[in-house]
């Protein structure tokens, strides 16, 4: 009986150990605040207001009422807050709001740490219309990036953008709050090592 605990323990331990390290995906919206000094627009019913928390909401749909964020502005910048440092390694956009056939052109992503120093710039064009996903990809990963600036320079008519994304996942040296931290799993074996001796002493005492 002794020598299935051990062999018990040991499967789990190797298998706490043995977690896979995380793959690079969308950032989710609830890691993302953004914001911007541009005025959002507002048309005419059934539309209403488009303003800026619908960029990162994640409603990338074609359907009345139209979801983005939407403003008369030809240039602009939106700032996007991460709540921890990302290594980040493409950009993904969701352009026009299907209201006005608008949308971004050319623009920049400035990429900053959490001290505000500036990483990288990335420079891109996009399809300044209603288009499904748009996938901009750095030319390197950028690394500890807690906040991008999208800096629109032209946009055809007026801005108007549905979702953006970005891919990535978080710094490795950054605590990640969804896995286990080390000394947890080692608490986790450490408990079960005493429970194992205890069992055994008492087996002992009774033969």
């Amino acid at each position: 009986m002794t020598t299935k605990l051990i062999k018990v323990l040991t499967i789990i331990t190797f298998g706490l150990f043995t977690v896979p390290s995380a793959q690079a995906a969308l950032i989710p919206n609830s890691e993302i605040t953004a914001t911007t000094s541009m005025v959002a627009a507002v048309e005419p019913a059934p539309f209403g207001l488009f303003p800026i928390e619908e960029i990162i909401d994640g409603i990338t749909a074609d359907i009345s009422p139209f979801n983005g964020f939407a403003t008369d502005n030809l240039a602009g910048t939106i700032r996007f807050d991460f709540t921890g440092p990302y290594d980040i390694s493409s950009f993904s956009l969701w352009n026009d709001v299907n209201v006005a056939n608008a949308g971004i052109l050319d623009f920049q992503l400035e990429l900053f740490d959490g001290l505000d120093s500036l990483l990288a710039t990335e420079s891109f064009t996009a399809i300044p219309a209603f288009e499904p996903e748009q996938i901009f990809n750095f030319s390197s990963t950028v690394s500890g990036v807690e906040r991008a600036d999208l800096v629109i320079a032209s946009s055809l008519v007026r801005i108007e953008i549905r979702e953006v994304g970005f891919d990535g996942q978080r710094t490795s040296t950054a605590p990640d709050p969804t896995r286990v931290s080390e000394p947890g799993v080692i608490g986790l074996m450490g408990l079960g090592l005493v429970g194992l001796s205890l069992v055994m002493r008492r087996r002992r005492k009774m033969a």
